[in-house]
């Protein structure tokens, strides 16, 4: 089987050689220096320190192809499967000629998503990798990354606990009596706002009434030292 066109066996990759991105690599650590009064030749434990993180970000400078070729095997690997599920599934269905034809149709776009992959995958992976890089830069600079993270996440929790949030309003609720006058004969007193309630008495035309609450048409008033209800159809504001 014939190898897709740009791709190189040696390198398992696509595309150039050369990253987009030149990391460059830090050699200016030593771990045989020492900043110690010391005569012993061994090196200080900063010294040391700083020597292993440059060490770590040489590695991001380093392998940044062989990240880009895991990077663009994984794509070609979910692309072929994700094809070939399809192919099967058509298969299965609609017969072998439209298992070919999905077939071809999976060819061409799974080769055009590969190619804009790629090009995704190359910037994606150097910036990436850039960035580790300047990271593990010295000891300094993890250090100042790790103060930087921690400044910028204890910014955003003293943030979150101060965000204003407004007081509650408090509905102001009139406390003024309002009294209402019967204008029926006889208005019956109910044990509930309904018809079906018991009759607890009547009020005569005439008689002023504290109205405490309105529910379904019948208002709430005090009557004999318990909660009764009339229809608000017979009750005239008065004030």
């Amino acid at each position: 089987m014939a190898l897709p066109p740009g791709f190189d066996p040696t390198r398992m990759s696509f595309g150039p050689s050369t990253p987009v991105i030149g990391i460059p690599r830090n050699n200016s650590t030593s771990s045989s220096s020492s900043y110690s009064s010391y005569s012993s030749n061994r090196a200080s434990l900063w010294s040391r320190f700083n020597s292993a993180v440059a060490e770590i970000g040489n590695w991001f400078a380093d392998h940044i192809e062989s990240a880009i070729s895991v990077c663009c095997m994984l794509v070609i690997g979910a692309v072929a499967i994700t094809g070939i599920i399809y192919v099967i599934g058509a298969l299965i269905s609609e017969g072998l000629l439209m298992a070919i034809i999905t077939g071809i149709i999976a060819f061409i776009i799974g080769y055009i998503c590969v190619g804009i992959g790629w090009y995704v995958i190359l910037f994606g992976v150097n910036i990436v990798m850039y960035g580790l890089r300047i990271i593990f830069w010295n000891g300094w600079t993890l250090l100042l990354a790790i103060a930087l993270f921690i400044g910028t996440s204890v910014s955003s929790c003293v943030q979150e606990n101060h965000r204003y949030v407004p007081e509650e309003v408090v509905e102001q609720v009139d406390m003024t009596p309002r009294i209402y006058r019967c204008i029926a004969r006889a208005l019956n007193v109910r044990s509930a706002p309904s018809t079906l309630g018991t009759i607890l008495g009547a009020i005569r035309e005439g008689d002023e009434v504290e109205v405490l609450e309105e529910v379904n048409g019948f208002a709430r008033i005090e009557y004999k030292g318990k909660n009764g209800y009339v229809s608000t159809e017979y009750l005239k504001w008065v004030r």
